[in-house]
C-alpha cells in the first residue's frame, strides 16, 4: 500500500513537473495574423515574435539579406490560402523585416493572397503553421478586418499545433460564431497558462483542510470538502470576471511587467498556504482578490488581440465561459482523485509534494518575470 501511494505521489508530481519544465525552457508569446478583406484579394499583416521564429526555424532573426531570404522561404512554405474546393490562391510577401513595435522584437511581414476568378468573394481556408509546427505551446490569433473603415478587427479563431487551418468568410460573423471563437480562445488561453492552472491546483489542494493552532490538523468529510472546493472556485470566478467587466467598461489595465510577476506571486502564496495555513477561514476572500489579479492577466491578453473583445458582449462572454469550462473540468477531475486519496490517508504526502513543486515553479516565474533570469 505504501509503495502504491508513493508511486501515485511521484507520478502526480512528475506530471506537474513536466509541465513546469516546459514552461522553464520555453515561454511562448503568440503570433498574430490580421486579414484585411479586399476585392479579389486578402492582405495579411503578420506579427511573429522574433525569438519564437528563431527557436522554431533555427534561423537567425536579423535584417541581413540572407536571414531575410530564409524568413521569406519559411513563411512561404507554411502559409497559404485555398478555396473550399482546393484552388490555391497566388501569394507574394512584402515588407518583410525584423523590428520592435512594442516590447521584444518581432518578425513583421505582409502577405498578399490573390483569389482565382472563380473563387472571388467566396469563403476560403487559411492554412497557417509558422512556429506552430515546431512548438506545441505556441498559438496564432487570427483577426479579420472586413470593412477597412477603422473599426477594430474581428476575432475569428486561434490556431495551434495540430489545428492549423481555419475557414474565413467575407460576410461578418454572427453572435454564435463570435461567441464560439472567443470561448475557444478562453479555453486555449488558460490551458496554455500554466501559472493560472497551478494557482487553481494549489487553491484546491488546501480547500478540504481544517486548521488548528496554525497547522493543518484534519480533512473535512466528503460533503464539506466538496462545498469548500466549490466556494474557492467560485471566488476565483467572481474575481477574474469582475476584472474583465472593469476592463470592458474602462479599457484600462495594468502593464504586464507588473501583472505577470503579481500572478506568479499569488501562485507562491497559495502553494505555501497548501503546505501550512496562511489564510485559513478566509479562502473565499483571498480567492476573489487573487482572481482580480489573474483577471488582469486575462484582460491584458484580450487587449493584445486588438479585437472587439472588450466591447462585444458575445466575445467577452465567450472568453469568460471558455475560462470557466476549464475551471469546471479541473474541479471535476480533482474531486474524484481527492476523495480517493482521502480514503487511503494519502492526501498529506501528495499535497505536500505537489505544493512544493508548484511553489518551486512560482519562484522561477517570479524571478524570470522581473528580469532576474531570462524568461
Amino acid at each position: 500500500m505504501r509503495l502504491r501511494l508513493l508511486l501515485v505521489t511521484l507520478g502526480l508530481s512528475a506530471w506537474l513537473g513536466a509541465f513546469a519544465s516546459t514552461a522553464f525552457a520555453h515561454v511562448s508569446p503568440d503570433s498574430q495574423v490580421t486579414l484585411h478583406m479586399r476585392d479579389r484579394h486578402v492582405v495579411a499583416e503578420i506579427i511573429i515574435p522574433a525569438s519564437e521564429y528563431a527557436y522554431a526555424s533555427g534561423n537567425v532573426a536579423s535584417n541581413d539579406a540572407g536571414a531575410l531570404e530564409q524568413a521569406r522561404s519559411y513563411l512561404a512554405d507554411r502559409a497559404a490560402v485555398t478555396g473550399l474546393s482546393g484552388q490555391v490562391w497566388n501569394e507574394r510577401i512584402e515588407n518583410l523585416r525584423f523590428a520592435t513595435v512594442a516590447g521584444p522584437r518581432d518578425l513583421l511581414a505582409t502577405m498578399i493572397f490573390i483569389a482565382p476568378p472563380e473563387a472571388a468573394s467566396e469563403p476560403f481556408l487559411l492554412n497557417w503553421s509558422p512556429v506552430l509546427d515546431e512548438t506545441a505551446d505556441h498559438f496564432a490569433t487570427i483577426l479579420v478586418d472586413r470593412f477597412g473603415d477603422g473599426r477594430s478587427p474581428e476575432l475569428v479563431g486561434m490556431l495551434r499545433q495540430g489545428d492549423t487551418r481555419i475557414k474565413v468568410a467575407y460576410a461578418e460573423a454572427g453572435f454564435a460564431m463570435r461567441f464560439g471563437s472567443a470561448m475557444r480562445l478562453g479555453i486555449d488561453h488558460i490551458l496554455g497558462g500554466l501559472d493560472h492552472l497551478a494557482f487553481l491546483a494549489a487553491l484546491l489542494l488546501a480547500a478540504p483542510l481544517i486548521a488548528r493552532n496554525g497547522r493543518w490538523a484534519s480533512v473535512r468529510d466528503k460533503r464539506g470538502s466538496l462545498r469548500s472546493l466549490v466556494i474557492v472556485a467560485t471566488g476565483f470566478t467572481i474575481g477574474h470576471s469582475l476584472t474583465l467587466v472593469g476592463v470592458a467598461s474602462s479599457g484600462l489595465t495594468l502593464p504586464s511587467s507588473l501583472v505577470e510577476p503579481a500572478i506568479a506571486f499569488t501562485v507562491l502564496i497559495t502553494a505555501a498556504h497548501a503546505i501550512r495555513p496562511l489564510f485559513a477561514g478566509r479562502e473565499l476572500v483571498v480567492a476573489v482578490f487573487f482572481g482580480l489579479i489573474h483577471g488582469l492577466g486575462f484582460a491584458g491578453f484580450i487587449q493584445q488581440t486588438e479585437a472587439e473583445l472588450g466591447r462585444s458582449i458575445a466575445t467577452l462572454a465567450g472568453f469568460n465561459v471558455g475560462i470557466e469550462i476549464v475551471q469546471v473540468a479541473l474541479l471535476a477531475l480533482f474531486v474524484p482523485v481527492l476523495f480517493w486519496l482521502e480514503s487511503r490517508s494519502a492526501y498529506k504526502p501528495v499535497r505536500l509534494v505537489l505544493a512544493a513543486v508548484i511553489a518551486a515553479a512560482s519562484v522561477y516565474w517570479i524571478v524570470s518575470r522581473v528580469g532576474i533570469l531570462p524568461a
